[in-house]
């Protein structure tokens, strides 16, 4: 039975990792400058929205430590979102390569459909592999060759947080205006 309990252990370090890799890219300056507060929640995003290409450099007081490539794709069922993050982080005192890569499969609307995610370093790596059905989310997490399964109630269709800025700048605006994407 003790092996039985130790997914929680496994996504609670995982999303200890995420919570990291999300505080660091705030810290660091990307997404730059984004808030919203809470109004209409999961509200509706236009479909026909600019795909392509962005790069992005990463820089930490004046001084570059990586770069952040973007690419979203249209397809049959809405869209393919590719992102690949690379910074030279320094952790315990020495510089460390940071790489964090996610793939993603989004419905019209831009609500995630299916996500696979990996961050890894020369001290760890971390996966996460999951796919909305209806109003659960099925998850796949852990380091490779020692996955755990868990499933995820869902109030909402959950956004993918690499797009919700064009979510966000599509979602036309005005003064005083506010979104909460899930």
């Amino acid at each position: 039975m003790a092996g039985r309990g130790d997914w929680r252990w496994h996504a609670a370090g995982g999303a200890a990792i995420l919570l990291f890799a999300v505080l660091l890219a705030i810290r660091l300056g990307v997404p730059g400058g984004f808030s919203a507060r809470p109004a209409g929640i999961g509200a509706a995003v236009p479909a026909g929205l600019p795909t392509g290409e962005s790069w992005m450099s990463i820089t930490q007081q004046g001084r570059k430590i990586g770069y952040a490539n973007r690419i979203l794709t249209r397809t049959d069922e809405g869209f393919r979102f590719e992102e690949r993050i690379f910074m030279q982080v320094r952790t315990m005192g020495i510089v460390q390569p940071l790489t964090l890569r996610t793939e993603a499969r989004l419905k019209e609307d831009r609500t995630l459909s299916s996500f696979r995610f990996d961050l890894a370093s020369n001290l760890f790596r971390f996966q996460a592999e999951g796919t909305v059905k209806g109003k659960e989310m099925a998850l796949r997490i852990g380091e490779p060759g020692r996955e755990r399964t868990a499933v995820i109630p869902l109030a909402k269709p959950p956004f993918l947080g690499g797009g919700i800025l064009e979510s966000l700048g599509a979602a036309h605006l005005q003064p005083g205006e506010a979104r909460d994407f899930p």
